[in-house]
């Protein structure tokens, strides 16, 4: 396993009480201090270069180019005429380590408020997904998936000689042209907190499955697509005490030694001893052994499409119990994976995280660090929303598609006054609140099961014929 970058919470016991105080100009300067990046007083404002880089992040790119360039006019427009640096040395100042080091450990500071504090704090709202919890009677279900950002070809012999590699080698662009290099996040979200727990930067061709963070949690379900298919990945996570639900594959190499229909009969006598792609029965849960003396519950079950509305077949393997997941919720529960989709899409299309207009290992670091501390910013202001106003749910799609509200923020912390901010604050709560929640779904997306709420309503309404028969 070979990270270039890892964000994870931080291991400190305190950290700061608001993020008004982790945006402050001496809590930025004293990390970048404690990262070396400021050793003396320069023109160069670490403070203010976070903050305006973070209001252009706050844009799609579609709107606003990604760029060195970009990040100097934002800078630009918000310090003092002292400040203004020429673009040869505001370029230089990016293509430090130290710069990268201070961003990650910034983000770390933020990641580990969001988890600790406002996630907290948005949790107690959520009595649904309490609920659920309490079914399956584990502490936090988590998606993990990997998410591409595109590379300037050039990057690629830098990484390259750092020994990383980003070399693309999946499907060619529709012109022919070889697939372009590409860094790969492996991203881990939270059903618990709404946001990620744990990002890793790696190159586009590392093994996803080696970037399952399941030894930094307990009692924690992870839900994963086919690509994560490992006996040995599912046996570090068992032995870890977690849980996994991983989609599968009909043809697996393991012996059945006990099968019953997704109603709790037991019909095993006919099929024991078999593969499971022997078994013609439109549904089944099984117990399967592989050799090794690994054994897990391979259950198979018809799912809707949400795009086609037709039923379509599905395996799926986990090493739940019976009692605490019945297989009839299995594919359902599975379709809660869909929030680590929105995640990677919030990213590219709200907060910058498509491409990286650079060729400089460093610098392309920065970016996306900051894209993320972008991403992380407006999640903890939708916590802030939710325990304030006491909402259940709210759509972070809205709340990221609000760029003119956080960009007045984001320009207050550069310069503004305590009171001036807190008013903003203030304001922008108050307008998550009443334009972010989400509406009635469409007769369509009900039917489909496509909306959020009505997913976790139709998980937790299915009854659980194990459950019954041990009760």
């Amino acid at each position: 396993m070979s990270e270039i970058l890892s964000v994870q919470p931080s291991m400190s016991s305190s950290i700061p009480s608001s993020l008004q105080e982790i945006f402050s100009c001496d809590f930025l300067n004293a990390i970048a201090r404690q990262s070396r990046a400021l050793k003396r007083d320069r023109k160069f404002s670490f403070s203010a270069f976070v903050k305006s880089a973070m209001a252009m992040f706050n844009s799609s790119p579609k709107e606003h180019n990604v760029s060195i360039a970009a990040a100097k006019r934002n800078y630009d427009s918000r310090v003092p005429q002292s400040q203004l640096l020429k673009p040869k040395p505001f370029y230089n100042q990016l293509d430090k380590p130290e710069i990268k080091n201070s961003l990650e450990s910034l983000l770390s500071t933020v990641l580990t408020f969001a988890i600790r504090i406002s996630g907290q704090s948005a949790y107690k709202h959520m009595g649904k997904v309490k609920r659920l919890f309490r079914e399956l009677e584990v502490n936090d279900i988590i998606m993990v998936d990997g998410c591409e950002v595109i590379l300037d070809d050039d990057a690629y012999t830098e990484f390259k000689a750092l020994g990383y590699d980003c070399n693309g080698k999946g499907r060619k662009h529709k012109d022919g042209a070889e697939p372009s290099p590409a860094l790969k996040l492996h991203v881990a979200y939270s059903l618990k907190y709404q946001t990620f727990v744990h990002i890793d930067i790696t190159g586009v061709c590392e093994s996803e499955r080696a970037h399952v963070p399941f030894s930094q949690f307990h009692n924690t379900l992870f839900i994963m697509d086919r690509g994560y298919e490992s006996a040995q990945l599912e046996d570090e996570i068992a032995l870890s005490g977690n849980y996994f639900l991983i989609r599968g594959k009909k043809s697996t190499a393991g012996e059945i030694i006990f099968l019953s229909d997704c109603y709790a009969q037991v019909i095993q006598h006919k099929y024991k001893g078999l593969s499971v792609k022997t078994v013609d029965l439109p549904e089944f849960d099984a117990d399967v052994e592989f050799k090794g003396c690994h054994q897990i519950r391979i259950i198979k079950c018809q799912i809707k499409d949400p795009k086609s509305g037709n039923k379509i077949t599905s395996y799926f393997r986990t090493n739940l119990s019976r009692q605490r997941l019945g297989a009839r919720q299995c594919g359902c529960l599975y379709r809660l994976r869909w929030s680590i989709e929105l995640l990677n899409k919030i990213c590219k299309s709200y907060n910058g995280m498509s491409t990286v207009n650079s060729s400089k290992v460093h610098i392309i670091l920065e970016f996306l660090l900051l894209s993320l501390l972008t991403t992380l910013f407006k999640t903890i202001m939708a916590h802030l929303s939710m325990s304030k106003y006491k909402q259940e749910f709210i759509s972070m799609m809205k709340v990221h598609a609000l760029s003119k509200q956080f960009e007045i923020l984001l320009s207050a912390l550069i310069s503004s006054s305590k009171r001036k901010i807190s008013q903003i604050v203030k304001e922008l709560l108050e307008h998550i609140a009443d334009n972010c929640v989400r509406l009635k779904p469409s007769r369509t997306n009900r039917a489909l099961v496509k909306d959020y709420p009505v997913l976790l309503d139709k998980i937790l309404r299915i009854k659980n014929p194990w459950r019954i028969k041990s009760a």
